[in-house]
């Protein structure tokens, strides 16, 4: 079935996903993002961005895919849709409650870096 946009279901399946990943992505950052500011790395402002100015961005994605994907009856939802769709219709993000460790090892080397983040949900 095509939605009014002409877009198939496959093509709303991607772009739910595709929301779904970069939103995931985003919120990473927002946490990784104060550390950042406090070594006062040169990549602060890139993450802030990313972190913060994006989320506007993918709110607004996220209501394109609601309204265009209201076609679809969740009863006749296959097992992939199900992990999306719900994020979608309600804005429930994987539930990340719980404490929360980061524990962030820098090391520059020349322009290069590596983070090591391991997050611990309870």
């Amino acid at each position: 079935m095509h939605s009014r946009s002409g877009l198939s279901d496959e093509d709303l399946y991607n772009l739910a996903w595709l929301y779904k990943v970069a939103d995931r992505m985003r919120h990473h950052i927002e946490l990784v993002e104060p550390a950042l500011r406090a070594m006062d790395s040169r990549f602060t402002g890139a993450f802030y961005s990313m972190a913060y100015d994006y989320k506007y961005t993918l709110r607004q994605a996220r209501k394109v895919i609601e309204r265009e994907t209201a076609h679809i009856i969740t009863s006749h939802l296959t097992t992939n849709w199900n992990k999306v769709l719900p994020i979608i219709r309600h804005n429930q993000p994987k539930n990340l409650s719980g404490k929360v460790l980061i524990l962030l090892k820098f090391l520059f080397l020349s322009e290069r870096f590596r983070i090591t983040v391991i997050i611990s949900l309870n």
